[in-house]
């Protein structure tokens, strides 16, 4: 889940990044989720990208070590299957969409 902050209110947001549909930029940002629901919050388009980036990124750092710490059962994952999605390619930035 990733944090983010309505506009005018205080309380967090917390979101699944897999159910973002688009950001949209106007003077804020819209958050378009797959089931219709739209969030304007404070953050920017790249802000939320940088968020789920981390959480992502974070997600297969985590992976690697319990299958370097053989904390995991052979049939999750094997350390070449950790290596290869840390390999493949990331979240494109707002420049490349």
């Amino acid at each position: 889940m990733i944090r983010l902050t309505r506009l005018r209110q205080t309380d967090p947001l917390y979101i699944n990044p897999d159910h973002i549909e688009r950001l949209d930029r106007h003077h804020e940002t819209v958050v378009h989720l797959l089931n219709g629901t739209e969030y304007i919050v404070i953050e920017s388009p790249e802000e939320i990208l940088e968020q789920v980036t981390r959480l992502r990124a974070s997600v297969i750092a985590m992976a690697a070590r319990m299958v370097t710490e053989q904390n995991v059962s052979s049939e999750v994952a094997t350390l070449a299957d950790v290596q290869a999605a840390a390999a493949s390619p990331g979240i494109p930035t707002i420049e490349e969409l």
